[in-house]
């Protein structure tokens, strides 16, 4: 079907290489075309953010999924989710792999702050406890991959910008609660 639309636009900006690429949540509108992507931009990538499951979870995660998918979509959507990670892991270095949660710094670029602010400890926990359960009844998952989302908040100068993913509505009302703490930072 062609390049995807958003590097189709990178490219007619003449953009030729990319500070941090993020998969907020493994949702496939948020992953379909980036495989092209990170084959594009390869070594011209500064770091990759995935939503927060550290790789012994994917592992979980890539097992639950692979059975789940059941059906000829979520066959595609399994495989290009899988060979994405492979990638990642395969071609970037640990080093520049970052695990995405709340109040965790993140690096500075040209003057933006990047402040991660969800997914926080207990929605990423309560997914990982429900990812177990999912291991032996693949057939019936239906855990809430949104309480992965990333939310990542933008700041330049005195503007301010909400990159909201999915996030879950415990999620967001954490965020109201840390909203203090965060412009303090």
């Amino acid at each position: 079907p062609g390049e995807p639309g958003a590097l189709s636009f990178l490219r007619a900006k003449g953009v030729d290489k990319l500070a941090f690429v993020c998969l907020t949540h493994p949702h496939s509108d948020h992953f379909s075309g980036l495989l092209p992507i990170l084959e594009h931009f390869g070594d011209r990538i500064g770091e990759f953010w995935l939503f927060g499951l550290d790789s012994v979870h994917h592992k979980k995660f890539l097992t639950v999924k692979s059975n789940a998918a059941t059906t000829a979509p979520r066959r595609r959507d399994f495989e290009q989710l899988r060979e994405i990670f492979k990638y990642v892991y395969r071609n970037l270095l640990a080093g520049d792999v970052r695990f995405l949660q709340a109040n965790v710094k993140l690096p500075s670029f040209g003057g933006v702050q990047v402040d991660c602010i969800a997914p926080h400890a207990r929605e990423i926990g309560r997914y990982k406890s429900s990812l177990s359960g999912w291991l032996d009844r693949p057939e019936k998952y239906k855990a809430d991959e949104n309480q992965l989302s990333a939310v990542l908040r933008l700041r330049y100068g005195s503007g301010t910008g909400i990159l909201g993913s999915y996030a879950s509505t415990s999620s967001w009302r954490d965020v109201v609660v840390d909203a203090g703490k965060l412009q303090e930072s």
